[in-house]
């Protein structure tokens, strides 16, 4: 897909999202999808950014990988880097065949800045 965004969200995930205590002691980087999104948005508005996201991606069938705190988070990533290239690919949805779903849809909904738009 040439849409910027469905591999950022397809790419990254948040750890504990929803924990007032792991987004102060990480400054906000337990929201990473939300970082990657938007990298020049101030932490401290990350949160109100992750319900429009979440909705977003289900909306339009894109996925969101959330874990439930550093720890899991931390063993997927160990099993990621243990997998061959192929596996990899081919969960991430990046086979060549992109990752399906309506990311332009997603895409312009999200970049024309509409949130009543994201969330309706």
């Amino acid at each position: 897909s040439d849409c910027w965004y469905t591999p950022q969200a397809a790419t990254t995930a948040d750890f504990a999202p929803g924990s007032r205590l792991h987004w102060f002691m990480s400054g906000g980087l337990n929201l990473q999808v939300e970082h990657h999104l938007f990298p020049t948005v101030d932490h401290w508005h990350l949160p109100a950014l992750r319900s429009i996201v979440e909705h977003t991606c289900t909306k339009y069938g894109l996925p969101l990988y959330t874990f439930d705190g550093y720890l899991c988070g931390l063993r997927s990533h160990i099993r990621h880097l243990s997998c061959e290239p192929s596996d990899v690919a081919q969960r991430a949805g990046t086979s060549g065949a992109g990752i399906g779903g309506n990311d332009a849809a997603a895409t312009a909904t999200i970049m024309s800045g509409d949130v009543g738009a994201a969330v309706a």
